[in-house]
Parts: structure tokens; sequence; C-alpha cells
């Protein structure tokens, strides 16, 4: 259970700071379209987020015996977690305007 819970705050609090340092960085440079995190960056920060919310999930599914249920835990925190990061990369770049559809 502690490492569900782990998986889920690194997931979470790491796009938020991921998500505060590039609104702190655009804010001060006072252009919301341009500056902020570099696009290579950001990404990597995020794929490195990813990857950990990965590897502790897969810890958390110990208790189960059979090797098809590990993998299937593991895809629905994965989906699950997709479609979150998914909806809040949404509301942060098209609500603060960075970015439009």
């Amino acid at each position: 259970m502690c490492d569900v819970m782990l998986a889920w705050f690194i997931l979470i609090g790491g796009h938020a700071l991921v998500f505060a340092i590039d609104c702190l960085l655009r804010m001060r440079d006072g252009n919301v379209r341009d500056g902020g995190l570099a696009e290579p960056l950001m990404s990597a920060m995020q794929w490195g987020l990813i990857i950990a919310f990965a590897i502790y999930g897969w810890k958390s599914t110990r208790i189960f015996s059979a090797v098809w249920q590990r993998i299937a835990g593991l895809l629905l925190h994965l989906v699950v977690g997709f479609g979150g990061l998914a909806f809040l990369s949404y509301v942060y770049f098209i609500g603060n305007g960075i970015d439009s559809i």
C-alpha cells in the first residue's frame, strides 16, 4: 500500500512541481507564450516521473502471485495516470493561455 501511495505522490506531486516551475518562469519573463522550461527539459522531467511511477507501481503489485495480474494492475495504474495527466496538462496549457487547440 505504501508503494502505491508513493507512486501516485511521485506522479502527481512531481508534475505539479514541474508545472509550478514552468509557470513561475513564464510569469517572471512576463510572456506566457514564450519562456518557461525548455520543451526537451520539461519532457525529460515528465518521462522521468512516469518511469518512476511505473517502477513503484510494479513494486506495489507484489501481492499478486500471477504475472498477468501484476501486469493488469500496472496497466490499470498507467491508464488512469495517463488520463489524469492528459487532463491536467490540457487544463494547465489551455487554461493559462500557453497554447490553444
